[in-house]
């Protein structure tokens, strides 16, 4: 994801006990990648998750949280809450590193 020329959206889902379930990938495009809540929310449900984690790249290479990114991740994080549906962490990824927007403050 890294050397990806659009944005990529990459997310895990983990049971009650923290064990790994299934990784899933969606695509954006030049613009960027809007998150799919429902898209998000109906995955983990289908596969009796209770947790996951949310990775996405920019393209720049800068591995900062843009303020879209902030927001969107604490809308999930809000409509995850009240159904048991725990987002850990979201991290971006640049071209040499990344940003873990829990370690930051941001979730």
């Amino acid at each position: 994801m890294s050397r990806a020329r659009i944005e990529h959206l990459a997310f895990t889902l983990h049971d009650a006990d923290g064990q790994y379930i299934s990784n899933f990938i969606r695509a954006g495009d030049h613009n960027g990648i809007t998150i799919d809540y429902r898209d998000l929310i109906e995955t983990a449900l289908a596969n009796n998750a209770r947790g996951m984690l949310l990775f996405h790249n920019h393209p720049s290479g800068d591995p900062c949280p843009s303020a879209n990114d902030v927001v969107a991740t604490r809308q999930l994080v809000a409509l995850c809450r009240p159904i048991g549906l725990v987002v850990h962490d979201h991290f971006v990824i640049g071209r040499k590193s990344m940003v873990s927007m829990r370690r930051r403050g941001l979730l």
